[in-house]
């Protein structure tokens, strides 16, 4: 399978709010089949104490899928179809989450969030809670819970629920000249049906002595804890040659 993704954020200076626009495609040459992604979402975060702070996001989604059925049970890639995005093209996703970071290196986090039909009904309600831990050597680690409540609609007979358990561990490994090595592995697993999933994820970036300038702090948990162990991992005092 072949996959592009691009995104575009709109994130003015000393304001707790930004714009995300998300597009992305797949192809899957043995199938014959494809997909095709996008989103537009509105997030903000609003700092409530030294130690609290509260993350909203608005999402508005919207996937074309080259197959609309799977009688025959193929092989697709789960980014190519699904039965479940093949009933859901579009939608919107609302979710609130409240974060506490006791310490630098250490944050918890509680979240609510529910996503609609295409109709615009309830499709589903969800609570979760995670765990994200900062460790020696930058390496980060997470621990999730979530919990499920389906509503019974056009394509679900029945309301029903879900707990779904997430793990990961992620390293990163700076080089002197500022080149990035990223390691991950993420585990997944449908409690209510015992259906474990493993990821493992290789990354590498080159962004020279400019280090996490150019990255989008959002991505990174304990953004300033990255920068410092960039910083001494990193050697900017070489004198480049100028004619």
């Amino acid at each position: 399978m072949v996959g592009s993704q691009q995104w575009l954020t709109l994130r003015p200076d000393n304001r707790h709010w930004r714009l995300n626009l998300f597009a992305g495609g797949y192809w899957q040459p043995r199938e014959g089949a494809g997909s095709l992604y996008g989103q537009a979402q509105l997030h903000a975060n609003t700092p409530l104490a030294y130690h609290w702070s509260l993350d909203s996001e608005l999402t508005g989604f919207g996937r074309w899928l080259s197959v609309s059925s799977n009688p025959r049970r193929q092989a697709y890639d789960d980014d190519v179809f699904t039965e479940y995005k093949a009933d859901h093209r579009h939608g919107l996703e609302w979710q609130e989450a409240l974060n506490y970071q006791p310490w630098q290196d250490s944050r918890w986090r509680a979240g609510v969030g529910v996503r609609t039909n295409e109709d615009f009904s309830p499709d589903r309600f969800g609570v979760s809670l995670r765990w994200d831990e900062f460790w020696h050597r930058d390496t980060r680690t997470y621990v999730g819970l979530e919990q499920r409540w389906l509503m019974a609609d056009d394509d679900r007979a029945g309301a029903g629920t879900q707990q779904l358990l997430s793990a990961g561990v992620d390293w990163r490994l700076w080089e002197r000249k500022g080149r990035r090595w990223s390691l991950g592995f993420d585990l997944s697993m449908d409690l209510n049906q015992s259906q474990p999933a493993l990821a493992l994820s290789l990354g590498f970036d080159n962004p020279g002595a400019k280090r996490l300038e150019d990255f989008r702090a959002e991505r990174f948990p304990f953004f300033p804890l990255q920068e410092i162990n960039a910083a001494r991992a990193v050697d900017t005092n070489e004198l480049n040659y100028v004619e």
